[in-house]
């Protein structure tokens, strides 16, 4: 269990010199949680107490946010969600397909491919080169951890 916690994007990517990333835009963190809410339809309250687990074992901090102090866990999973590094963000969503949670299925799971699409639409809305190198590149990212797991 626990090896596989800390086999995530950040641990295993390093950034490329002089070229950093656009960062990850509030929207596609919204749409991600979105997206998570729907495919656990009544659940998502326990879904996130299970993440909570793997998160914060990757972290080393019982809590994840200083916001959620006295919160539950899906209250400080949802606000580390949305303050926390781009990396950490990758990270859990990496965690939600290698944490074995219920309602999560692998390695056939319609949510990579929506997940993807979100990076591409609310990372990088414009189509420079420049750009569209740094959306292959975060979007090669997105599905390192399919090729990591499968």
């Amino acid at each position: 269990m626990f090896t596989e916690i800390f086999r995530v994007f950040s641990r295993r990517e390093r950034p490329i010199a002089n070229q950093p990333l656009k960062p990850l835009t509030k929207e596609f963190r919204n749409r991600v949680v979105m997206l998570l809410r729907n495919q656990m339809h009544g659940s998502f309250e326990e879904f996130l107490i299970d993440l909570h687990k793997p998160v914060a074992f990757l972290l080393g901090t019982p809590r994840l946010s200083p916001a959620a102090a006295n919160k539950t866990h899906a209250e400080d999973l949802l606000s580390f969600l949305f303050s926390c590094k781009d990396e950490n963000f990758l990270d859990v969503i990496e965690l939600i397909f290698r944490s074995n949670i219920s309602g999560i299925s692998w390695p056939d799971n319609d949510l990579i491919p929506v997940i993807n699409q979100f990076l591409q639409v609310d990372t990088f809305p414009t189509t420079s080169p420049a750009t569209q190198s740094r959306v292959s590149r975060r979007s090669q990212d997105m599905d390192l951890f399919k090729q990591a797991i499968g």
